[in-house]
C-alpha cells in the first residue's frame, strides 16, 4: 500500500533519489539567500543610512531613564511608547556606550526574530515547504531588510504581527484546541498594538478565525447551495455591490481619517500631489520601490518600464498581482477535500485587513515615508504566497525543479537589487533622499559632533556644561543629543531652549564655546550666517559621499577682552 502523503498534508512527497539532489539543492539556495540577507542587515549600520532625529529620540528616552530622568510616554506622534524597543535600548545602553550602530541593534535583532518566529511556527501550522519559503521571503524582502536596520519602533511590527496571524490560523486548524490558539491570537494582538497602534488591522484574521470556527459547518452548506441556487448566487452579488458601495461611500467621508488619526496619532497625513494609486503603491511596498524613494531616493530594477513621471503601472505591479491572484486561487480551491479551512480563511483575513486598511488609511499610508503604517500587510502576503508555492510545486517534477530554480534567481536578483540601490547607490552619492538620511564614510551628525569636541577650547573639558550646540532641525537635534549624552561637558539645544538661555549663550558666544549646527543651504542656517560678518564667525562643512555639504558647523570666534 502506498503510503505517501498528500500534497496538502504535513510533508510533501518525493522520490528517494531526488531527496538526495533536488531538495538539498534548493534548502542549500534557501539557507544561502537567507544568509546575505541576514548580512545587509548588519552591514555599515552606523553611516547607511544617515540617522534621523525620530531613531536617536528612542535612544535619548533610554539613556533618561538609565539615569533617573523623566521621559516621554507618548512618541513625538502621539502614539504610545513601545516597551519592547525601549526595554532592550535601556539594558544596552546600560553596558555601552552612545552609538548609531547600538540603537540599530535593537531592529536588526526584530528583523531576525521574525525570520525565527516564522520558520517555528509555519512548520507547527503547515508544513516544512511552506516554512522554507516563506522564511525566505520574508528574509530577502527589501522593506524587511530595510527597516531591520532602521531604529524605529516600527521596525517590530513584522516580527509582532507574524503571531497573530499563525495563532488565529491555528485555531482554525486544530479546532479541538480552538480556545487555547485564540487566546495565545489575542496576546499576540495585544503585543503587536502596543509594539505599534496600526498593527491593530490584523484583528481582522481573528474575526475571521473566529466566524470559521463558529459557521464552518454552515458555511461549506451554504457554498454547497450557492453552487446549485442561482437566487443564491444573485443574492451573494448584491451584496457584494452594496459592501462594496457602503465602504467606497465610507472611504470619502471625514470619518475613516477621524478613525486614523486616532488610531495612529498622526494629524497631517494629506496625500501628496501626483501620487500612484493604491493598485500601484501596494506592489511596491514589497518589491521596494516605496523605501528605494524614501531612503535613498533612487529606483528599483524591477519597475521597468519605467514611465517618465517616475510612476505608472509597470512590469512589477502587474506581475505582483497576478501572482497574488494566482495564489488567492490555489488556496481557494485546494485542500477542499484534505479539510485545510485555515487556507481559505487566510485568503479572507487578507481581504478583510486590506478592506480596512484602505478604508480607514488608503493610498495615504503607502506612501515614501509613511509606509511604516503598512508593515501589518507583510505578513498575510507572504504567507499567501509561500503556501500556494508549497501546495503548487510539492511534487519532484521538472516543472517544479524549473519553477524553485527560477524564484531563487528572483531571490538573489531582489538582494541584488537591494545592494545596488541601496548601498552601492547611497555610497556613491550620498543619498538623494531626505537630506537626514544623506550621509558619507562617518555618519554626518557623529561627524559634526567629533569636529566640535576635536576644536573646542581646552578649557572646557574640565568645565562641564559650557560647551553649548544650537540647532533649529528636528534631524539634527536628537541625533546630536543622544550621542551627547556620553559627554557631561556638552549641552545640545534646540532653538526654544536657546531662547530661554539666551544670556549664559552669548556669554560662551564670547569664549567660543557654543556652535551651531544646520543643514547646509538651509534657511535657518542663512539665517544664522546673516548674524555675523565672515571675519567673526568659523565655518566648517561636513559632506557626504559625493563631497556635497550636508551639514554646516558656525564657531562665533572668542572676542578679545
Amino acid at each position: 500500500m502506498d503510503h505517501t502523503p498528500s500534497p496538502t498534508s504535513g510533508a510533501p512527497s518525493f522520490s528517494a533519489p531526488s531527496r538526495r539532489s533536488f531538495v538539498p539543492a534548493a534548502i542549500a539556495g534557501c539557507l544561502l539567500l537567507t544568509a546575505l540577507s541576514v548580512y545587509f542587515r548588519c552591514q555599515n549600520l552606523e553611516n547607511i543610512p544617515g540617522f534621523n532625529g525620530d531613531e536617536a529620540w528612542y535612544g535619548v528616552q533610554a539613556v533618561q531613564l538609565l539615569r533617573g530622568g523623566g521621559f516621554d510616554a507618548n512618541t513625538p506622534t502621539g502614539n504610545l511608547l513601545n516597551p519592547f524597543f525601549l526595554g532592550p535600548l535601556v539594558l544596552l545602553h546600560a553596558v555601552f556606550p552612545p552609538s548609531f550602530a547600538l540603537l540599530r541593534s535593537v531592529a536588526v535583532a526584530g528583523g531576525i526574530a521574525a525570520l525565527l518566529l516564522n520558520w517555528f511556527l509555519c512548520r507547527k501550522i503547515f508544513d516544512r515547504p511552506t516554512a522554507w519559503i516563506s522564511t525566505t521571503l520574508l528574509a530577502i524582502l527589501p522593506i524587511n531588510i530595510a527597516y531591520s536596520r532602521f531604529a524605529w519602533d516600527a521596525s517590530q511590527s513584522v516580527a509582532a504581527t507574524l503571531p497573530v496571524w499563525y495563532c488565529a490560523l491555528a485555531a482554525i486548524r486544530f479546532p479541538q484546541r480552538f480556545r487555547q490558539w485564540m487566546v495565545a491570537a489575542l496576546l499576540a494582538q495585544i503585543v503587536a498594538f502596543l509594539v505599534h497602534p496600526t498593527n491593530i488591522f490584523t484583528v481582522a484574521v481573528l474575526v475571521t478565525a473566529a466566524v470559521f470556527h463558529q459557521r464552518g459547518a454552515k458555511f461549506r452548506e451554504s457554498l454547497e447551495r450557492l453552487r446549485e441556487n442561482r437566487r443564491w448566487r444573485i443574492g451573494i452579488l448584491a451584496a457584494g455591490i452594496l459592501l462594496a458601495g457602503g465602504i467606497f461611500w465610507l472611504s470619502r467621508t471625514p470619518l475613516p481619517r477621524a478613525l486614523w488619526r486616532r488610531i495612529t496619532g498622526v494629524h497631517k497625513l494629506e496625500l501628496p500631489e501626483g501620487t500612484p494609486p493604491l493598485s500601484v503603491l501596494y506592489p511596491r511596498l514589497f518589491t521596494g520601490g516605496t523605501i528605494y524613494r524614501y531612503l535613498a531616493g533612487s529606483h528599483s530594477w524591477f519597475e521597468w518600464p519605467l514611465a517618465e513621471e517616475g510612476e505608472g503601472f509597470e512590469l512589477d505591479v502587474a506581475a505582483f498581482w497576478i501572482v497574488l491572484a494566482a495564489a488567492a486561487a490555489i488556496l481557494l480551491c485546494t485542500g477542499t477535500n484534505e479539510r485545510r479551512p485555515e487556507q481559505r480563511a487566510l485568503v479572507a483575513a487578507w481581504a478583510l485587513t486590506c478592506a480596512g486598511f484602505w478604508l480607514l488609511a488608503g493610498s495615504r499610508a503607502l506612501i515614501p515615508e509613511l509606509e511604516r503604517y503598512a508593515l501589518c500587510l507583510i505578513a498575510p502576503i507572504v504567507l499567501m504566497f509561500s503556501r500556494a508555492a508549497a501546495l503548487a510545486f510539492t511534487r519532484d517534477t521538472y516543472a517544479a525543479r524549473i519553477a524553485t530554480l527560477l524564484a531563487l534567481v528572483f531571490g538573489g536578483a531582489m538582494l541584488a537589487d537591494f545592494h545596488t540601490h541601496y548601498f552601492r547607490f547611497i555610497e556613491q552619492t550620498g543619498g538623494r533622499a531626505h537630506r537626514t538620511f544623506r550621509t558619507g564614510p562617518v555618519e554626518p551628525k557623529a561627524a559634526a559632533l567629533a569636529y566640535i569636541q576635536d576644536h573646542r577650547p581646552r578649557r572646557e573639558t574640565t568645565a562641564p556644561g559650557k560647551t553649548r550646540i544650537i540647532t533649529s532641525q528636528w534631524w539634527l537635534l536628537y541625533p546630536l543629543r543622544y550621542l551627547a549624552a556620553g559627554d557631561d561637558t556638552l549641552v545640545v539645544l534646540g532653538d526654544k531652549e536657546a531662547e530661554q538661555q539666551s544670556v549664559a549663550i552669548g556669554q560662551g558666544a564670547r569664549h567660543g564655546t557654543v556652535w551651531y549646527v544646520e543643514f547646509s543651504r538651509s534657511p535657518p542656517l542663512k539665517k544664522r550666517m546673516a548674524e555675523w560678518s565672515s571675519a567673526e564667525v568659523e565655518r566648517h562643512e561636513i559632506k557626504d559621499f559625493s563631497n556635497r555639504p550636508i551639514i554646516t558647523l558656525l564657531h562665533p570666534l572668542p572676542k578679545s577682552p
